[in-house]
């Protein structure tokens, strides 16, 4: 007759040979459904990744509006610069300059909004120079290949360039500043020179990245005369250069 041998496991139960307690049993069976069940991983992963999807979704749109911004900017510049150099009469007078810089706030509506949140005035959200810059040869006699140099002939606005610091040619990647101009530029007659300065603020990310400064400039020659001179006949708001 065969008898089957029998254990007694740590409650005092007897268990088959081979095979495991009871307790063990459940601990394996549980273990395994937890591995099994990926939703509780799936949800470790989503709390890594969420930040980082809505740091790149806002990041995203912030950039997206500083490149409109950035636009708008240029095309203020170039509008100024065409009503400016469109003038058929060879002078300027003050309201003709008024007009040219009041244009900004019709093209970029934006800035006035900006100057209400702020509770300022919308021209101190924004700078705009318009100046008149002469060229002339260095050599009189020269007819080909000449070397201009560049002087300023009136200059109006908040960045007004200087009558007495000779312009100098820069490379076309440089930047701007008030007595240079890019090299390209340097030729025979004149050039209406519009610059525009717009303070740029984020929505997003203020306090980490700051406000920053948004400049473009046009260049464009008189459509109709050689130069255009500035008119003080309704007094005076850009400043002459004795040498114009």
């Amino acid at each position: 007759m065969l008898t089957m041998s029998r254990r007694a496991n740590d409650n005092g139960h007897e268990t088959a040979p081979g095979s495991l307690p009871r307790a063990t049993r459940v601990a394996l069976a549980a273990a395994t459904a937890w591995v099994a069940d990926r939703r509780a991983v799936s949800a470790i992963e989503f709390a890594f990744v969420c930040p980082i999807l809505i740091a790149l979704l806002l990041g995203t749109a912030e950039t997206a509006r500083y490149l409109n911004f950035t636009w708008k900017i240029g095309n203020v510049a170039q509008t100024v610069a065409s009503l400016v150099s469109r003038n058929q009469t060879g002078s300027v007078k003050t309201s003709d300059l008024f007009f040219a810089n009041d244009s900004a706030m019709l093209i970029f509506p934006d800035v006035l909004a900006d100057a209400k949140s702020r509770g300022t005035q919308w021209y101190s959200n924004i700078a705009v120079t318009i100046s008149s810059v002469i060229f002339s040869k260095i050599d009189l006699s020269c007819t080909t290949n000449c070397i201009y140099q560049a002087f300023v002939g009136w200059s109006y606005g908040a960045n007004q360039r200087p009558c007495s610091t000779p312009i100098k040619p820069v490379p076309n990647t440089d930047d701007v500043i008030r007595t240079t101009l890019p090299a390209d530029t340097f030729g025979p007659g004149s050039l209406t020179v519009v610059e525009i300065g717009y303070y740029y603020t984020p929505i997003i990310g203020k306090s980490i990245i700051g406000s920053k400064w948004i400049i473009r400039s046009v260049y464009l020659a008189p459509r109709y005369v050689p130069k255009i001179n500035y008119d003080p006949s309704e007094g005076y708001v850009a400043t002459v250069c004795p040498e114009s």
